[in-house]
């Protein structure tokens, strides 16, 4: 269930660090066809590509920071559970 819902937090992140990145330079058109399909890049020119390109590297990034968080806090939580005895089944 926690994989289910940090996949959901990485997932509504980086739609909304896309969106909002390429809205800086993209028309409404562009940016629904864009969306609707990733090769969709081959229509803008080689500007608008790397600049496309540069948004979706750093989406990806910041999901991994995020999910980089999740393991951090899974740490402490482990140790917690940590018993000198450990329960047998």
């Amino acid at each position: 269930m926690g994989g289910v819902i940090g996949l959901a937090i990485v997932t509504a992140a980086y739609k909304g660090y896309i969106k909002s990145n390429l809205e800086n330079f993209l028309t409404p058109n562009e940016l629904s066809q864009l969306l609707e399909s990733a090769q969709n890049i081959s229509l803008f020119g080689a500007n608008k590509q790397d600049k496309v390109r540069a948004v979706f590297a750093g989406g990806y990034n910041l999901q991994f920071r995020i999910l980089i968080a999740f393991a951090a806090a899974q740490i402490p939580s482990s140790v917690l559970m940590w018993r000198r005895n450990q329960i047998r089944i």
